[in-house]
């Protein structure tokens, strides 16, 4: 509890200092002009003083389908109703209620579709749109010919209607059915192909996947992953990425752990929301 609140500490301290440093315009970060937003991030986002050669990106990889959003609600019979997010999808009605959540607040997301049948009847009608395109997703892309799963990757730009509701920016919504990385399957590969390869840099991504899981799961996958990481060189930086989360204890979770009195901060731990 002591080292969670330590983090804590220091990452409000952080955030202070990096305010004060870069005298970040709070109208910019908070503006849909995504222009304004961008050169705000610009201030505090610089190249590392350190160039690294060897790198190793896990852990998770799909096969995006790219379709226009509301084309594909249209062709489906969705129409606009309630907003509410959900942690995981079941239906059609909490695809709807999700996306127009997101859609009228322009926020990205991304949420684990529950049922296959109906996630399959998403996908076939996302890609028989005119338009629609399959493409190489996640960072373990090299991954992907062996977990290839379709996710269907909704975008829609600023301006887009759906019923009488404007899109303020453009961005886009995820959903998948993908149990292999929902579970971190490849979790133990990754760490082992780490420990063979000795890179200067590991960057971590996909367990925010897990939020389509138990809460037992969770537990194993990170702690799985807290061990591994505490076996990496206190010198190699590593990067978490974390997409859009909606459960808070799985947050909390993945915080506490990079926390843990036996990890410390024996590695450089950054959080990267996209």
């Amino acid at each position: 509890m002591l080292s969670y609140k330590i983090f804590i500490t220091f990452l409000i301290i952080f955030l202070a200092y990096v305010y004060k440093k870069y005298q970040i315009n709070e109208d910019d970060i908070s503006s849909t002009d995504p222009s304004k937003v961008i050169n705000a991030w610009h201030k505090i986002i610089k190249d590392p003083e350190h160039k690294f050669t060897k790198v190793a990106v896990g852990i998770n990889a799909c096969v995006d389908l790219i379709a226009d959003a509301v084309s594909v609600l249209k062709v489906m019979s969705v129409e606009p109703g309630g907003q509410q997010d959900h942690d995981i999808l079941s239906s059609l009605e909490d695809l709807q209620e999700s996306f127009h959540h997101h859609f009228a607040a322009g926020a990205a997301a991304e949420r684990y579709f529950s049922e296959r049948d109906v996630f399959n009847a998403i996908v076939q009608h996302a890609a028989d749109l005119y338009g629609a395109q399959f493409s190489i997703g996640g960072n373990a892309a090299l991954m992907t010919q062996k977990m290839a799963q379709s996710f269907p990757d909704l975008k829609y730009g600023v301006g887009a209607r759906w019923g009488d509701t404007v899109a303020p920016v453009a961005t886009r919504f995820i959903t998948s059915h993908d149990v292999a990385n929902s579970k971190a399957s490849s979790l133990e590969y990754f760490f082992k192909a780490v420990s063979d390869y000795q890179p200067d840099l590991v960057v971590l991504s996909g367990l925010h996947m897990l939020e389509g899981q138990p809460a037992n799961l969770w537990q194993e996958r990170l702690k799985l992953t807290r061990d591994r990481l505490t076996l990496i060189d206190q010198q190699t930086p590593v990067h978490l990425e974390l997409a859009s989360m909606i459960n808070e204890e799985l947050m909390r979770m993945i915080a506490s752990q990079a926390s843990d009195d036996d990890v410390g901060f024996c590695f450089p731990f950054i959080c990267d929301f996209c």
